[in-house]
């Protein structure tokens, strides 16, 4: 089974800050600065502690020309590290019984439990 990774596996060579009207993605998979490597480098640690069945649809979304919706993919993808780092087991779009709605998170230990939805006003 192949590894699934946020950013491509290329040759950088960009040294340029990001441009104002760039999408937040395509800077980041593109460029060579070492602030950008770093942060690439944080990103797929966290993606790979992400539950693999949900990996392609945070994947998609993260890597969205639209900043809207790569933002509102790093902000999941960062509540989800928040709360494993915090010692909670995380369920994904876990199932409600009565509804077909399904919120991002749900957060679990052995004395709360609690659903989380990320949400991103920009």
């Amino acid at each position: 089974m192949e590894d699934k990774n946020l950013f491509d596996d290329i040759e950088r060579d960009l040294e340029r800050p990001r441009l104002d009207n760039e999408p937040c993605f395509e800077y980041l998979n593109i460029s060579a600065r070492i602030e950008s490597q770093k942060i690439r480098e944080l990103l797929e640690q966290w993606f790979k502690r992400y539950p693999s069945e949900h990996q392609d649809d945070l994947r998609g979304r993260f890597r969205d020309k639209d900043d809207r919706i790569h933002i509102g993919a790093f902000f999941e993808l960062y509540l989800h590290e928040l709360m494993i780092r915090s010692g909670y087991e995380v369920e994904v779009h876990p199932d409600i019984n009565g509804t077909t709605n399904h919120p991002d998170f749900e957060v679990l230990t052995d004395e709360l439990e609690f659903y989380l939805e990320a949400t991103s006003v920009m």
